[in-house]
């Protein structure tokens, strides 16, 4: 083993139903020779109504203008509870996976050689991520790996299928999420909130498997169900107000790391 991979855990976030997803993951992990540790999920449609008497908030997300569906919920805590794990366990460096991860041949090679170093100077890697329009279709490059670029787009892509995360960037993003106001895949790139050091691959090497997500049919159905009440002048004024102040917020923070990184060797070679 190489001392990069000696470095970095590896966990599949998995429900104790899924056992035909834990075997697919562990066959694609095998291809690409990478050893892993189950971490078993919390099941939110399950365990919703505990969960909210447990927990006093109002999962409500502040992207969507919509409650949170158990299901976002359950995923975002069994993220939270790996984040949990690397404190507890001493762990530095993890890559993180949900079971429906799918690897492209180049992964085996980018985790071997370069994701280590990646680590060394960023917190969050995202390795997989959906593009939908609004996201960034280029974005600036902090890092070279291999074939891939480390990059940091002002509109990065969606999902939690595949990240990668040191022992800082966990406490970051923990404290970012005591606050149930946004599902963990809208609040991991909000990097202006967490101020946590982000950066995902540009191609990615890592997809979502074609199944069906029932998180992705819950949250259509949240978002085509009942419509809410217009917001009057004064809340909606409040709305683009929050919205400036968000979007000058990243934009700061994305023109001070980038310029960090230029003056520290710019666009170099992450391993």
């Amino acid at each position: 083993m190489t001392p990069a991979r000696q470095r970095i855990a590896c966990f599949v976030i998995n429900l104790d139903r899924d056992r035909a997803r834990l075997d697919d993951v562990a066959r694609g992990l095998a291809a690409v020779d990478v050893a892993f540790e189950r971490h078993p999920a919390i099941n939110g449609k399950r365990h919703g109504a505990l969960i909210r008497r447990l927990i006093r908030q109002d999962f409500h997300s502040r992207a969507k203008q919509r409650p949170m569906t158990d299901g976002e919920i359950g995923c975002t805590l069994s993220h939270l509870s790996v984040y949990r794990r690397m404190l507890r366990e001493g762990v530095e460096k993890a890559l993180i996976l949900e079971d429906d991860a799918v690897f492209e041949p180049e992964f085996a090679s980018f985790f071997a050689n370069h994701l280590g170093a990646l680590l060394d100077r960023f917190d969050i890697v995202k390795i997989e991520g959906i593009f939908f329009d609004h996201v960034s279709a280029d974005a600036t490059t902090l890092a070279s790996a291999g074939g891939a670029r480390a990059v940091l787009p002002l509109r990065p892509t969606l999902g939690t299928a595949a990240y990668a995360l040191t022992r800082r960037g966990a406490k970051r993003l923990l404290k970012a999420l005591s606050r149930f106001d946004d599902p963990l895949d809208i609040k991991l790139v909000q990097y202006e909130r967490h101020r946590t050091r982000f950066v995902e691959l540009r191609p990615m090497l890592v997809r979502q498997a074609d199944v069906a997500s029932s998180l992705e049919a819950d949250r259509v159905r949240a978002e085509t169900g009942e419509t809410p009440a217009s917001p009057g002048i004064v809340a909606k004024l409040a709305e683009r107000v929050a919205f400036a102040r968000r979007v000058i917020s990243r934009m700061g923070v994305w023109l001070f790391w980038v310029v960090e990184s230029r003056l520290r060797g710019g666009a170099g070679k992450a391993a």
